[in-house]
C-alpha cells in the first residue's frame, strides 16, 4: 500500500499545512490583541475621566454643605481668562504650563474646592483655596506630553475649580495642544 517514503511527504504536507494555519491564528490573535489593547487605553481614560466628573460633583457638594455667607455677602469668582492656546509642542521640551488668575469680585470670602482635570496627563494647582473679597488667586496648569499616548492634532485638556459662589459653581479652565514630532 504506502511505503514509509510516501507517508512522510503526505505527514510533512499535513504539517506544513497545520503550520500555516497555526501562523495565521497567530497573526489574527495579535491583531486582536492591538486592538484590543488600544480599545483598554481608551477605556481606561474613559474610566479617569468618570472619575474625574465624581469628583468634582463630590466636591461642589462639599462646597455647599459649608457653604456659610454673611446675611447679604457673596463671594463672586472671575476669571481673567479661561482658555490658554500652547499651539504646537514637543514632547522632548517635557511639562509645559501656564497660569490663571481668579478674583473674587464678591463681598465675602470666596472658596476653591479640589482641583481635577479631565486627564491624567494634566495636574493643576492653587496658591491659596480660600481668597478674601477683593483678591486674587494664582491657578497654575501643567500639562506632561509624555504621560501617555495623545491624540494627532490639535486637542484640549480641562481643569475643573470648584467654588462656593453661587452663580458659578465651578470654573473650566482649558487648554490647547497640538505634539508635533
Amino acid at each position: 500500500m504506502f511505503n514509509q517514503e510516501k507517508l512522510n511527504i503526505i505527514v510533512l504536507i499535513v504539517l506544513m499545512f497545520a503550520i500555516v494555519i497555526v501562523g495565521a491564528l497567530v497573526s489574527d490573535l495579535k491583531k486582536d490583541l492591538a486592538k484590543l489593547s488600544k480599545e483598554l487605553v481608551h477605556m481606561e481614560e474613559e474610566a479617569h475621566e468618570t472619575g474625574t466628573a465624581v469628583k468634582r460633583t463630590q466636591a461642589n457638594i462639599e462646597l455647599m454643605n459649608n457653604l456659610t455667607l454673611e446675611l447679604g455677602k457673596q463671594p463672586k469668582a472671575v476669571a481673567e481668562k479661561t482658555e490658554y492656546d500652547f499651539r504646537q509642542i514637543r514632547k522632548s521640551d517635557g511639562v509645559v504650563k501656564t497660569d490663571f488668575v481668579i478674583f473674587n469680585k464678591g463681598s465675602a470670602e470666596l472658596l476653591i474646592g479640589d482641583l481635577t482635570a479631565s486627564c491624567s496627563c494634566t495636574s493643576a494647582k492653587i496658591d491659596k483655596k480660600k481668597i478674601a473679597a477683593g483678591d486674587k488667586a494664582i491657578l497654575t496648569v501643567n500639562f506632561d506630553p509624555n504621560f501617555h499616548k495623545e491624540p494627532e492634532g490639535r486637542f484640549f485638556r480641562s481643569v475643573f475649580a470648584p467654588t462656593n459662589d453661587p452663580n458659578k459653581k465651578e470654573i473650566e479652565f482649558k487648554i490647547f495642544i497640538e505634539i508635533k514630532n
